[in-house]
């Protein structure tokens, strides 16, 4: 498993949400599928991944240590296919018996609370999008494309009395943060 920035581990490094070649397609042939063009797309990828609080894509095994309060707890996940464990404070339950769950993470503590305190609980599933959502790519292409643009290594340029300053930060907008929003963990999960 490998530590991944949203609080969890995963089975692998999540690639870039889209590839050099996509690029090349989306634009016409105005960007190469170059290094360049693949570090643009990571940037994008984990500005969004930051965002949004998980992977969204691809599937991933993953695995989590929850601090319970009460009968739910939240996976740090959207699309959850499957949760193959849940032990609390060292010991296997059931699913049915003492667990159940549903496909946006939720899992719920049959018959009495989660025991409280500092990652009592451990979840190994499988969660994240087997292909990435249209509007999650468009927003990486976006972005992607607003990196690009910036002339490499250029700061600003002033010509006949005009100067020019490049932000080569990678920033979402408002319009690509409502396309997000959908993919975005509640807040406090």
């Amino acid at each position: 498993m490998v530590p991944t920035p949203w609080g969890y581990d995963a089975a692998k490094k999540p690639p870039a949400l889209a590839t050099g070649d996509d690029l090349v397609t989306v634009s016409g042939g105005r960007w190469k599928a170059d290094a360049r063009s693949a570090q643009a797309l990571l940037s994008a990828s984990a500005t969004i991944r930051s965002y949004c609080g998980w992977h969204i894509a691809p599937l991933l095994s993953c695995e989590a240590q929850i601090s319970p309060r009460g009968c739910f707890i939240s996976l740090p996940a959207l699309q959850v296919a499957s949760i193959d464990s849940v032990v609390e404070e060292g010991t296997t339950l059931v699913e049915g018996a003492d667990w159940d769950w549903s496909k946006n993470g939720l899992i719920h503590r049959i018959g009495h609370a989660w025991k409280r305190g500092l990652a009592t609980v451990v979840v190994n599933y499988e969660a994240g999008f087997d292909d990435v959502p249209d509007d999650v790519l468009a927003v990486c292409f976006q972005m992607a494309q607003r990196l690009l643009a910036v002339p490499f290594g250029i700061k600003s340029e002033t010509a006949d009395g005009v100067s020019v300053s490049y932000d080569a930060s990678v920033r979402l907008t408002t319009n690509e943060t409502l396309l997000l929003s959908s993919y975005m963990l509640p807040q406090g999960v």
